[in-house]
């Protein structure tokens, strides 16, 4: 049976693909993902246990939600407001 090509790469060329892109990086990576990749890189990391290790709850507007992938589909398709919130 055939199979399909494989690319490698080293362990250091790995690790620094995976921290590029981990996280919510688009449009930017956020505050709480940042801080983790930075105490990654740093080799500064600990396992958090609440929100407050990471500096607390984001702060979001009153009525407002993060949009997810799925929203942003919805979305793009037509098939949902604007602002993400659910369809009828």
């Amino acid at each position: 049976m055939p199979s399909l090509p494989v690319t490698t790469t080293s362990a250091e060329a790995a690790y620094r693909d995976v921290l590029a892109g981990c996280g919510a990086v688009l449009p930017q990576r956020d505050r709480i993902d940042a801080l983790v990749v930075e105490q990654i890189s740093s080799g500064t990391g600990k396992p958090t246990d609440s929100p407050n290790d990471v500096g607390g709850w984001p702060d979001l507007a009153a009525g407002t939600r993060a949009m997810g992938p799925a929203s942003q589909q919805r979305v793009r398709l037509g098939a949902g407001p604007a602002d993400g919130a659910p369809g009828p």
